[in-house]
């Protein structure tokens, strides 16, 4: 695929004032080796300095990111834009940015705010970008322009940008000229990016080269036909105007026998357009091959993934009745095959047929039982459990209790006070409050108050550092958000004491008043129907296979480094769900307590439960 040539002209006005409008334009080496252009405009307002320092800082956030990140670059381009939102979080300036990275014959777009647009001239048409993420093929021929509001207040692109053969340098060293005598120019800001040399990628229409990722409401089907409609009928026009073409040539010959002259002209004229029909259907021609071409490469890849998909479905149906959970395993296995192939051919009806019959051999394999409860303490309002060597560690909003497992006796830590959750690490309980956190040794003495932000929902403990989550809390009273900072914070220890807290995760992500997390080198967090996995603050992607029914709410959840698995709670359909840490559903208990439970915990052998719940430390066997 060839590369195209990039012209980029820059200009702003003097920062003065509460405004500062800053442009930049810089080349960036991929972590995979490929090359690109970054260009941007920053729009700032506040105190002078700051918005020029903070101006600068936000676009290093671009580059540095790029440059080591595995992600793809639109992934990596949220990144950073989120990097920058949290960056400004708090500050007294307000900041409005578009960055473009165009690289590998494609044009990727963040933007944030409303102060900077984005344009794209394909001339005569232009179309203005309006999404805050997205990518799309570059032209030869395009010009984007990316400019502050002020700019365009200012000056009108639309008449000089109508022209394809016009000179940019020349275009800006005149604009400069005005902007400096302009009202406003502090506010003024532009970049001009001229796709200079190359050749239209891929089979775009005229229409979707100056629109870029615009979405479209036609179904895939409509858009699939028109595309097919559009390609053969221009093939089939462009052979009609040839045979008129050949007649016209026909009738010019016959006039040249009778001496007319004026045919000598004509005739040139009929042979140009003979000239440009034939390009243009060899042009025609060579586009419909290389789209016929993608479409048999994506019908061998459907017919790939679906026959792997029949094969392990087949494999599970004979094993059904001799080995349950090994059926249950092809037939999973199945599932994620089929899926690879309906993302390539979602309608077509022999995968909707099989993913019926998936469904229906998953439910029939689902292995679900009941369980039943026993009293392990009685405690008054206990909200949290914690293991505590054999012991139990139970909160409840006052007090900190130890649990005997074997006795089911109950006593209360001297001088501890209770909370919303709590953990024990090294003899040592970390009991979150409204507050904060609070170490208390297990054998009593003092406290020590450990600095966090307040609104935390749940407490971890891994090797010595302490983990709090904070996700969407509602106030009951006036349905307002008290709590919307959604990260999970981490603690440090450090000689004398601990360290201030840092966010943990790389990217923001929103939790829910429902979530819960647990760590076992990852950190497992519940969020709606779903698990998040994050290993050191990243995300990971992590599905949920397997399931026959659909997910309820998900709550408490359990492991550590021992267990093979993750237990979560479904307090919607009251069951305990037992998935394995590949995203696996093996199994689920049934039991109306699951409907309250508060919190979880499954010994190492995974043969015993404890479910805090109504205010009681409930057990049962699992086996």
């Amino acid at each position: 695929m060839e590369e195209f040539n990039l012209l980029v002209e820059k200009i702003a006005g003097t920062p003065s004032g509460n405004y500062s409008a800053s442009v930049f334009n810089q080349k960036a080496t991929l972590a995979s080796g490929d090359l690109g252009t970054l260009v941007g405009c920053i729009l700032a307002s506040g105190e002078q300095e700051a918005i020029q320092v903070a101006s600068r800082d936000v676009f290093e956030f671009f580059p540095k990111k790029l440059e080591i990140s595995e992600e793809g670059i639109l992934e990596t381009l949220g990144s950073a834009r989120e990097a920058a939102i949290k960056y400004l979080e708090g500050q007294d300036y307000e900041i409005s940015f578009v960055f473009a990275f165009f690289c590998k014959n494609a044009c990727f777009i963040v933007r944030l705010g409303e102060g900077v647009k984005v344009l794209v001239f394909d001339p005569p048409k232009s179309d203005e970008i309006t999404f805050d993420s997205g990518s799309g093929p570059m032209h030869f021929g395009q010009l984007y322009l990316i400019a502050t509001e002020k700019f365009l207040e200012s000056f009108d692109p639309s008449g000089f940008l109508e022209k394809t053969d016009i000179d940019y340098g020349e275009l800006v060293d005149g604009l400069a000229t005005d902007i400096s005598a302009a009202e406003g120019a502090c506010q003024i800001g532009a970049v001009f990016v001229q796709v200079k040399d190359g050749e239209e990628i891929g089979e775009s229409s005229e229409e979707e080269a100056v629109s870029i990722a615009v979405e479209e409401t036609v179904s895939e089907e409509t858009a699939e036909s028109r595309q097919d409609f559009q390609k053969e009928s221009g093939i089939k026009s462009l052979f009609s105007r040839m045979s008129g073409f050949g007649a016209g040539l026909l009738r010019e010959f016959k006039r040249l026998r009778h001496g007319d002259l004026g045919a000598i002209l004509r005739l040139r004229q009929h042979v140009m357009l003979v000239v440009i029909g034939v390009i243009l259907v060899l042009a025609a021609s060579v586009v419909f091959t290389i789209w016929q071409k993608g479409e048999r490469a994506k019908d061998m890849e459907f017919g790939t993934h679906l026959a792997a998909a029949n094969a392990k479905f087949n494999e599970g149906v004979s094993l059904v009745e001799l080995n349950k959970s090994r059926a249950r395993q092809d037939f999973v296995d199945a599932q994620k095959e089929l899926g690879a192939a309906v993302a390539i051919h979602a309608n077509d009806q022999s995968a909707k047929k099989l993913a019926a019959d998936i469904a229906a051999k998953l439910k029939e394999t689902d292995v679900t039982s009941n369980i039943s409860f026993e009293e392990a303490a009685p405690l008054p309002g206990v909200n949290s459990i914690s293991f505590a060597g054999k012991n139990i560690a139970a909160t409840n909003a006052d007090k900190l209790f130890i649990v005997n497992t074997s006795s089911k006796t109950a006593d209360e830590v001297k001088g501890a006070g209770g909370g919303i959750s709590a953990t024990v690490f090294d003899n040592k309980a970390f009991v979150l409050t409204g507050s904060g956190v609070v170490r208390q040794d297990l054998s009593g003495g003092t406290q020590t108050k450990i600095q966090v932000s307040s609104g935390g929902q749940d407490v971890g403990v891994f090797f010595g550092n302490i983990y709090v989550l904070f996700g969407n809390r509602q106030s009951l009273s006036t349905n307002k958000q008290s709590f919307s900072t959604n990260k999970i914070a981490k603690i440090t220890p450090i000689v004398g004491g601990y360290a201030p807290e840092t966010d943990y995760l790389a990217a923001k992500t929103d939790f829910l008043p429902s979530s819960r997390f647990v760590i076992d080198g990852s950190i497992w967090v519940t969020k709606g129907d779903r698990v998040l996995k994050f290993i050191r603050g990243a995300q990971e992607d992590f599905q949920i296979s397997g399931l026959s029914g659909k997910l309820g709410e998900l709550g408490p959840i359990y492991t550590d480094g021992t267990l093979d698995n993750l237990y979560v709670v479904d307090k919607v359909n009251s069951a305990l769900l037992v998935i394995g840490k590949d995203g696996i559903y093996k199994k689920a208990y049934q039991a109306p307590e699951f409907g309250k439970a508060s919190d979880i915990l499954v010994t190492d052998d995974a043969s015993i439960l404890y479910v805090a719940v109504d205010g009681k430390v409930l057990s049962a066997s699992i086996k």
